[in-house]
């Protein structure tokens, strides 16, 4: 074969090897020079990844999937979704769980609602509006303290929306002190105005209820005290008990505990706390008994003892009985005393 043959045979061998190697040579310049920038777009694309599973989890987690599903696969519904996910964009963050210290944070205390177990236990523990107030009479009493014994007399009055209260005592023939309760009635039942203490029709002592101000003053103290809502006297909160009992007398069973406050003459006010120990038997001058309801309040103080009373159903619920036990010096009681057989006191107590 002569040269010219053997070279132009050649020819094409060359060129493809050339070729080859011109590709060769291509191919690893082309990644070379796509490495660098592969390797700074790796975490990005991480990322992006993990985001579009994050985002494929949670739109599955809302649209229903065939009961048979590879774990990979995304059907064109699921596609569907994510787009619909990716156009809304972000998904949204979950709400923290109710105790979450965030969660807290951001509920007012006034909007958080009262369970209904907690909304019947402090129904319960309240006690009931006060029942309308009885009507006007006069009730007479026999007065005991230590061995000695005298007389006392409630006199009631109501009328157009106001109230005039007075005990009056005398005990072995000598006037003790009387009580003056006068005020309005109210939604809370008994609101008095002011209460004092006469001895021989001059006072001797006052508590002023300034409801304008919202202050109780008193004359034997230079002490200015807030008048909370249903705050009593040391007389007015005789009727004030019977007129909450006569409103709702299942409330008032046995074992019930509530609270009344009550102001006192020498610049207090305290919340006494009532115990209802129940309807007792209790016998009258005549030999008869009568089922009473029977409270006791608890002492208040190291100078106060043990009050208790005994309210009559059958007669509003004015006090049969009231018991005062004193630490230092003999107590006081009152028994109510059979009706007088005529006159209109009597007509009027018995109504």
């Amino acid at each position: 074969m002569s040269a010219r043959s053997a070279f132009l045979s050649a020819l094409p061998r060359r060129s493809t090897r050339q070729a080859l190697a011109a590709a060769v040579l291509l191919s690893l310049l082309a990644h070379l020079a796509l490495l660098l920038p592969a390797k700074r777009a790796a975490e990005p694309a991480s990322a992006v990844r993990s985001v579009k599973a994050l985002m494929a989890l949670q739109t599955r987690a809302l649209v229903p999937q065939p009961a048979v599903q590879s774990a990979d696969s995304e059907s064109p519904s699921v596609q569907a979704a994510i787009s619909a996910v990716i156009a809304r964009g972000p998904a949204q963050r979950p709400p923290a769980k109710p105790d979450s210290p965030s969660a807290t944070a951001k509920t007012p205390l006034s909007a958080a609602p009262l369970a209904l177990a907690d909304a019947t236990a402090l129904a319960a523990a309240a006690p009931a509006r006060p029942g309308s107030a009885p009507p006007s009479g006069e009730w007479h009493y026999l007065l005991r303290s230590g061995e000695r014994e005298g007389q006392a007399k409630l006199v009631w009055h109501s009328e157009a929306g106001r109230y005039a209260l007075r005990l009056e005592r005398q005990l072995e023939g000598r006037a003790l002190p009387s009580w003056h309760s006068q005020g309005t009635l109210d939604g809370l039942g008994l609101a008095p105005q002011r209460y004092t203490q006469q001895r021989r029709g001059r006072e001797q002592a006052a508590i002023n209820f300034r409801a304008g101000e919202g202050l109780l003053s008193f004359s034997a103290s230079d002490a200015l005290l807030p008048l909370e809502p249903g705050t009593q006297d040391r007389l007015s909160w005789w009727l004030q008990l019977s007129a909450l009992v006569e409103a709702d007398p299942a409330f008032y069973s046995a074992g019930r505990s509530f609270s009344l406050r009550v102001a006192g003459l020498r610049g207090v006010a305290l919340d006494w706390q009532f115990e209802v120990l129940g309807l007792v038997p209790l016998a009258q001058d005549d030999g008869s008994s009568v089922l009473a309801l029977q409270l006791r309040r608890a002492p208040v103080g190291a100078y106060s003892g043990e009050v208790q009373l005994w309210l009559d159903p059958a007669r509003h619920h004015l006090p049969l009985r009231l018991n005062f036990e004193q630490p230092d010096e003999q107590g006081w009681s009152l028994r109510l005393q059979p009706e007088p057989s005529s006159g209109p006191a009597a007509s009027a107590a018995g109504t």
